[in-house]
C-alpha cells in the first residue's frame, strides 16, 4: 500500500553510497531514501526541495518513494554548482558581445 504524498529538504545525499535522507516539512521527521526511489533522472543534491511519498521500509523504520522535484518538472534540476557555472558564462557572453 502506498502512503502519502509529502514535501521536504534533502538532508543528506551520497551518489558513491546510493542513498540519502529527506526532512519532511510539515512534520519534521526524517526519510531514509535509496538512489532506486529517484524519479526521472533527478539530479538530488543536499538542500534540494522535493516530493515524496511516505513509506515505513522492511524494518518499519520510515522511507521515502517516488522522489520528485517540488515544481513536478520532469528531467534533471541544476544545482547550484551547476547554475553558478552557468551565469558565469551567460555573463561572459554578454560581455564578449557588448566589447564586439
Amino acid at each position: 500500500a502506498g502512503g502519502r504524498r509529502a514535501t521536504g529538504v534533502v538532508k543528506f545525499y551520497s551518489s558513491a553510497k546510493r542513498y540519502g535522507f529527506v526532512r519532511e516539512n510539515k512534520s519534521n521527521n526524517e526519510f531514509f531514501f535509496h538512489e532506486s526511489k529517484i524519479r526521472n533522472g533527478l539530479n538530488v543534491e543536499t538542500g534540494m526541495e522535493v516530493e515524496f511519498e511516505t513509506l515505513q521500509d522492511s524494518s518499519g523504520k520510515p522511507a521515502a518513494a517516488t522522489l520528485s522535484s517540488k515544481e513536478g518538472k520532469m528531467g534533471t534540476l541544476m544545482g547550484v554548482k551547476e547554475m553558478q557555472g552557468l551565469l558565469l558564462l551567460l555573463e561572459q557572453e554578454a560581455v564578449s558581445t557588448s566589447r564586439k
